[in-house]
This record gives structure tokens, sequence and C-alpha cells, in this order.
């Protein structure tokens, strides 16, 4: 039986317009919130930093506190996140909770980046945005008297006293 041209014409066009493979994300594109910093093997999947500082002045804790948020690595920031705030609750201040209680462009998963996400990000700063010459907290604990930060004034990773004050950049992954 022989069909209408336009039947077999409907059909071509629907299966050219279909793709099996979403657009790939890229580092320094606006996307869910923030901008992107870090796309995973998959292209669909990474870190967000938030487009701003979310502190200027906030203290990794206010008590000497082990809290167990060792994490290091790329993956690792939401759970130290997460103990971070099981040890210390919500009666102070500080980098952890400011990032965990951020409600920011329709998105509230946010929260404080592990050592290497920080690291990560400061790779890619001049794709995100402005960021202050200074330091920023990173969530992975150090000890009971220090945490990790990193200088994005000069770069590097060190650690410091967890009652200093740094700037704060919550991230969120996708």
């Amino acid at each position: 039986m022989n069909q209408p041209k336009w039947i077999s014409i409907i059909i071509i066009s629907i299966c050219f317009s279909c793709s099996p493979n979403p657009p790939a994300i890229v580092v320094g594109q606006n996307y869910q919130g923030g901008v992107v910093f870090y796309v995973d093997g998959s292209g669909q999947h990474g870190l967000i930093a938030a487009p701003v500082d979310q502190a200027v002045d906030d203290s990794w804790s206010e008590s000497w506190l082990v809290t167990g948020a060792t994490g290091v690595d790329i993956g690792t920031g939401q759970s130290n996140t997460t103990a971070i705030i099981a040890a210390h609750g919500d009666s102070d201040s500080y980098a952890a909770k400011t990032c965990n209680d951020l409600e920011l462009n329709g998105y509230s998963d946010w929260y404080l980046p592990s050592k290497e996400e920080l690291s990560m990000m400061y790779a890619n700063a001049d794709l995100i945005g402005v960021f202050a010459a200074t330091y920023y907290w990173s969530s992975t604990e150090y000890d009971n008297d220090d945490a990790w930060y990193e200088n994005f004034g000069g770069g590097g990773p060190t650690i410091w006293n967890k009652y200093g004050s740094n700037h704060v950049r919550a991230i969120r992954s996708f």
C-alpha cells in the first residue's frame, strides 16, 4: 500500500530532530543557578559554583570539635558539609551552615566544597566570575584545630585555624 508522501516526510523529520545525546555542558556555562566549574567524563554531570560569595568573614567552626569531614576528593563536599552540620548543629554561624542554608536562584542544595573541589574552582576562577584575592574555606577538616582553605590571591591549598575568618563560596552538583 502506498503512503502519501507527506507522511514519509514527517517521519523522516521527526527522526532527524531526535538526538540520543543531549548537548554537553561546559565549564564557564551559566547553568542551574550558578556557573559550571567542573564536568565529569560524561559531559552531563559536574559542579556549579554560586555566582557570588556567600560570606566574607565566616569561621570554619566555633569549636575545636573533630567532625569527621575529611573527604578531600571531588564528590565529597556534600558529605563533609553534612558531617560538619551534624557535629555543630544550628546554634552558630559557620561556613558549612552558610552554604547548607543557602537558597539561591531557585536551588537549595548548596554545600561547602571539599579541598579538591575548591582547588578545581580556583583553577577555573577566570571562567566563573569575580573572586576576592583572598582565602576561601573548604569543607575538608585537617584535625581538631585546622581545616583546609585555598588562597585565591596566589593559589595553593593550606591549613588554618578553624576559628579564623575566610570567604565562603557555595557549590552544588548536577
